[in-house]
């Protein structure tokens, strides 16, 4: 009997103690101010306009550098950041064979010459005699075939000189063109791929003009004019602007790249790349970063935006 009275008075106690916890939970706590959103949004100056997202890249491109022998590295003589001009060494794979097979293949050159010089001398001796029957023909025409003999080996020494020293040279990795470090991605004792490798071991660029690399797609491609003005900002800096100078259209339309990790995805947009210069003074922008382009249009244009 107890237990049902408990029973008819516990349960209405539990839920009137539940909704008024409920309800002081609701009037005490304190009351959320709306957050201002740390970046802003992006915003047009042009009313007409056609956007694009648009990739950072050094005037140069990224210049992935690999080495065209294999080996292990034994010196790395750049680092990220540096400044480097037309020929500076990047890095070294080990050389100590080829240094081996130069010195071998120039004491060879050597020999060579010291025996067509004593060939030469000989046969200026013959060739001097006067009397012709102190000597027959058949001697005479002998070491003369000794000494082309011997000048085509001075030859072939010289040429197999000349590829042990090319071969050192490759060995040593040199920068293309002058610009700056990007990526170092090479440690002195690793071995290297010669050839195609998986990653670049050096990234180079010549980042003292950037450009940017819009993508537009291939809807929007009849409306873009050359000459129109367009402006740029990072991605999520949307306030801060800067104006654009055409470079160049490529001509090859290529396929939207928007990966999703699908197994079975499939690209059903294609995309006209068109590459801008840009002021990076005050942006201060970095090769790979993102940026938010917006070129101005008016009416339809015909073909790849050229006014008819």
């Amino acid at each position: 009997m107890n237990r049902e009275k408990l029973y008819k008075l516990g349960f209405p106690l539990l839920a009137a103690g539940m909704l008024l916890f409920a309800l002081t939970f609701v009037l005490v706590r304190p009351e959320r101010k709306p957050e201002a959103p740390v970046l802003g949004p992006v915003n047009s100056a042009f009313v007409n306009r056609v956007a694009g997202i648009g990739l950072v890249e050094p005037r140069s491109e990224n210049i992935a550098i690999g080495t065209q022998l294999p080996g292990v590295v034994s010196k790395v003589s750049v680092a990220v950041g540096q400044k480097v001009a037309a020929g500076d060494s990047l890095f070294t794979v080990d050389s100590r064979d080829a240094k081996a097979q130069l010195a071998l293949a120039q004491a060879r050159l050597e020999s060579a010459r010291v025996e067509r010089a004593d060939l030469k001398h000989q046969l200026g001796m013959f060739e001097r005699v006067s009397d012709r029957r102190a000597i027959s023909e058949d001697e005479l025409s002998r070491r003369r075939y000794a000494s082309q003999l011997a000048n085509a080996k001075v030859k072939e020494a010289e040429a197999q000189v000349e590829v042990y020293q090319t071969e050192l040279d490759r060995l040593d990795v040199k920068a293309p063109i002058a610009g700056t470090v990007l990526k170092v991605d090479v440690r002195p004792g690793e071995y290297v791929n010669g050839g195609s490798a998986e990653r670049p071991y050096v990234v180079l660029g010549d980042v003292d003009v950037m450009h940017v690399r819009v993508e537009i797609d291939e809807t929007d491609i009849p409306r873009v004019d050359i000459k129109a003005k367009a402006v740029a900002s990072l991605r999520g800096y949307g306030d801060k602007k800067v104006a654009l100078n055409f470079v160049r259209k490529e001509p090859f339309i290529l396929p939207k790249r928007s990966l999703t990790n699908d197994g079975n995805e499939r690209v059903d947009t294609r995309v006209q790349q068109i590459l801008y210069s840009f002021d990076n003074s005050n942006l201060q922008s970095f090769s790979g970063q993102q940026m938010d382009v917006f070129i101005e249009t008016g009416s339809l244009v015909s073909g790849f935006g050229a006014k008819p």
